[in-house]
C-alpha cells in the first residue's frame, strides 16, 4: 500500500521488486504519470458531470489537489514532472475548443524544459515524453475503443524501448499479459485503502 500510494517501493522485499521489474509493472510502485493520470482522470470524469460554467473551477481545484498530493509525498522528481504536465494540460483544457493532443504535449514539454532544461537528458523525462507521445499517436488510429485500450500498455512499452533497453538492459517479455491481468487487481487496492482510512477514522479497523 505504501508503494502504490506513496511510491515507497524501496521498502518492498527485493524479490517482489525484481519480479515486478521483470513483469514490466514497476510503474505501479513509482508515483509518476500513472498515479497522477489516474487522479486527473477521476477529476476530469467528475467535472464532466457538472455544468460547463463550473468545470474550469473544478479543474483548477484538481490541479491544486494534485500539487498538494505531490508535496505530501515529498516532491519526487518523477511526480513533479507529471504534475507539471498535468498542470499545462489542465490549463490548455479550460477553453471550449478541443485541443490537439500533440499540441498539448508540445506545450507541456516546452514548459517543463523552460522550468528545468537539464531534464532533456534525464532518463525519467525521456521515458515519460516517449510514452505519452506513443499513446497520443496510437489513440489517433481509427480503431475500436476496446482495441485502443488493450493496446495502450503495448504502445507505451515499445515507445520507450529506445531509452529503456540500453539503460536497464532488461526486456519484460510478459509485460502485456501482466499489465492486462494484474494492473486491474492492483487498482482495486485504491478504493479499499480509501474505505480503510474512513473506517479507521470512525473507529473500525480493516486489515491492511
Amino acid at each position: 500500500v505504501h508503494a502504490l500510494v506513496l511510491g515507497k517501493a524501496r521498502d518492498l522485499p527485493e524479490g517482489i521488486r525484481t519480479g515486478m521489474q521483470r513483469l514490466g509493472l514497476s510503474h505501479l510502485t513509482a508515483v509518476s504519470g500513472f498515479h497522477l493520470g489516474l487522479l486527473w482522470g477521476l477529476i476530469a470524469a467528475c467535472s464532466r458531470l457538472l455544468p460547463w460554467g463550473i468545470r474550469p473551477f473544478v479543474r483548477m481545484a484538481g490541479v491544486g489537489g494534485i500539487w498538494a498530493y505531490v508535496h505530501g509525498i515529498g516532491l519526487p522528481i518523477s511526480a513533479v514532472r507529471a504534475a507539471i504536465m498535468l498542470t499545462v494540460l489542465g490549463l490548455l483544457g479550460l477553453g471550449k475548443r478541443r485541443k490537439s493532443g500533440l499540441r498539448g504535449l508540445a506545450f507541456t514539454v516546452g514548459a517543463m524544459l523552460l522550468y528545468q532544461p537539464e531534464w532533456l537528458c534525464d532518463i525519467g523525462f525521456q521515458l515519460s515524453a516517449s510514452a505519452v507521445l506513443g499513446i497520443i499517436l496510437w489513440m489517433r488510429w481509427p480503431l475500436a475503443s476496446w482495441v485502443k485500450t488493450l493496446g495502450i500498455s503495448l504502445v507505451a512499452q515499445f515507445s520507450t524501448l529506445w531509452v529503456a533497453l540500453p539503460t536497464f538492459h532488461l526486456w519484460p517479455w510478459f509485460f502485456w499479459p501482466a499489465n492486462l491481468l494484474l494492473t486491474p487487481l492492483f487498482l482495486l487496492l485504491y478504493p479499499y485503502v480509501g474505505c480503510a482510512l474512513v473506517a479507521q477514522a470512525l473507529g473500525y479497523d480493516l486489515p491492511f
